[in-house]
């Protein structure tokens, strides 16, 4: 679970996101999403980013995230455990993940 402010700066994260995020919650908590999705990116850690250009690959997830109160969807991570994610804008413009390990989960 994480708890993103408006800004999207990350203010909590418990092991899973932080594991999702590629760092140690410590040092994830108070950096922008797309900062830590970037070095995620560029060290081939946590969450897999399947893009050539990370840039165009955050632009369609900041919009997405912009115009959707709330989205589901799969992800992985480069060390192999699986997600379903769970995103929701709540009233006051913070944003709110969960994302639950699925269990036994193959690669498609």
């Amino acid at each position: 679970m994480g708890f993103f402010d408006r800004d999207y700066r990350l203010l909590y994260c418990n092991d899973v996101m932080a594991t999702l995020l590629g760092k140690p919650k410590e040092e994830a908590v108070g950096q922008l999403q797309k900062d830590l999705l970037r070095d995620a990116y560029n060290k081939s850690i946590g969450i897999k980013i399947n893009a050539d250009n990370f840039d165009d690959w955050f632009d369609e997830v900041e919009r997405t995230q912009r115009s959707v109160e709330y989205n589901q969807f799969e992800t992985d991570t480069n060390e192999g455990q699986y997600y379903n994610v769970t995103r929701m804008t709540l009233s006051n413009g913070m944003n709110v993940v969960v994302g639950p390990i699925l269990p036994n989960k193959k690669p498609s």
